[in-house]
């Protein structure tokens, strides 16, 4: 067991770091444990507005929350400090409290420190996990409190596979902050058997690039170990690739000559086998929506997959269109069955983005395209606010304009 257990009314939670873990255990603690005072530590890179994952800064703001510094944390005795995605190295020695706790994104004592969503892919892992620890004077070395493991698909990704790190981190939380709460836990010290350690240094983002002097498999597993959407996307060729498909044809080129080039890949000769890397056309799509160029959205929109793949400030291509009153546009993509409900990440809707622009453009053209493919015109955003909140105060002719489609 692990020390005495503290009276409920002498302890400061707080949790620092970033993403929907940070926030959505936040949001635990304030429902089921209201009688305990919470403070946060939002990452130095938190833009206080939701990206694709929530901003912990724009939690605390919207629900009363203070935002202390690292040196407040440490001063306090009765604190319970858990380190959520947290972007700075935590000093023991420089905290009053020993109840210091960290969700880790593997299974340790596997992947120490960085890159936890790539190396595993890269390494060909059939498995991963999570890991509720303690935090020690070392990287990701405390004791072990308790553990996750999942197993990983063969077409798993970076993103998809950082996406489960949240989930079962959150929920690994959750599960303990009981006995954590209670001071009354088993921690376990990790074995040297089986211990890895990645660094910062081990993966140079600032200039990803592929290894082609490489076997297919190997190649397709960089590929979905680097292809991260809000990120980046490795580029080959000068073209941003985003998935990789092994042929059954080998190689008889040197790797990484190209053999053919499409519209939509580039196949290039491997160590074995050739290998289509799909290009990603994402980004010119999304310019052309914007830039009312229907012509360029036609021959685009054969080759994205998904019209409701969203863009690095949420946006899909409809809200894109009709933000910019690219009213062409607009009529092609809900002929083509794009989400007139399509939402960013604070749940603005596509509707909202039609009132703005038609507020800016003084042109009601676009909204009333979008008003005839009947949004839902009750829908809230994160502020509780609807389109006619929001266009009340702006322009009586639209308010009574959406009024009328209700």
């Amino acid at each position: 067991m692990a020390g005495r257990k503290k009276e409920r009314d002498e302890i400061m939670i707080c949790i620092a770091g970033k993403s929907d873990m940070a926030v959505d255990v936040a949001e635990h603690v304030m429902r089921h444990y209201p009688n305990e005072r919470l403070v946060v530590i939002p990452n130095r890179n938190d833009p206080g507005k939701n990206t694709f994952q929530k901003s912990l800064q724009l939690f605390a703001r919207m629900n009363g929350l203070a935002c202390i510094d690292l040196e407040q944390a440490g001063s306090h005795r009765d604190l319970l400090f858990l380190s959520l995605e947290f972007d700075r190295i935590i000093k023991p020695s420089k905290f009053a409290s020993k109840r210091l706790f960290n969700i880790h994104f593997s299974r340790l004592p596997a992947y120490k420190g960085m890159f936890t969503s790539a190396w595993p892919i890269l390494n060909g892992e059939k498995t991963s996990g999570v890991t509720l620890h303690e935090i020690d004077a070392g990287i990701d070395t405390g004791r072990i409190i308790a553990q996750h493991e999942f197993p990983l698909a063969p077409t798993e990704t970076v993103r998809t596979l950082w996406f489960r790190y949240v989930a079962e981190g959150t929920r690994l939380m959750i599960e303990n902050l009981p006995a954590l709460l209670a001071d009354r836990y088993r921690a376990t010290v990790q074995p040297a058997e089986g211990a890895s350690y990645y660094s910062r240094a081990s993966i140079n983002y600032g200039a990803l690039a592929l290894d082609l002097n490489k076997t297919a498999v190997e190649i397709d597993r960089q590929v979905r170990a680097f292809a991260f959407r809000e990120y980046q996307l490795p580029k080959v060729m000068g073209h941003p690739i985003s998935r990789a498909r092994i042929t059954e044809t080998q190689s008889n080129l040197r790797p990484g000559n190209l053999v053919r080039e499409t519209e939509r890949y580039l196949e290039l000769a491997t160590i074995d086998y050739n290998i289509e890397l799909h290009k990603d056309h994402y980004d010119r799509f999304w310019a052309a929506c914007a830039g009312n160029r229907l012509d360029e959205v036609k021959l685009l929109a054969g080759l994205v997959p998904d019209l409701e793949v969203k863009s690095r400030e949420g946006w899909t291509a409809l809200i894109m269109a009709a933000y910019h009153n690219a009213l062409d546009v607009v009529d092609f993509l809900l002929q083509q069955g794009a989400d007139v409900n399509a939402t960013n990440y604070n749940a603005t809707s596509v509707v909202m983005y039609a009132k703005a622009g038609a507020v800016r453009d003084k042109s009601p053209d676009t909204l009333k395209r979008v008003l005839a493919a009947a949004p839902d015109l009750r829908h809230r955003d994160i502020f509780g606010k609807t389109v006619l909140d929001y266009v009340i105060d702006e322009d009586a002719e639209l308010h009574a304009l959406i009024s009328r489609h209700l």
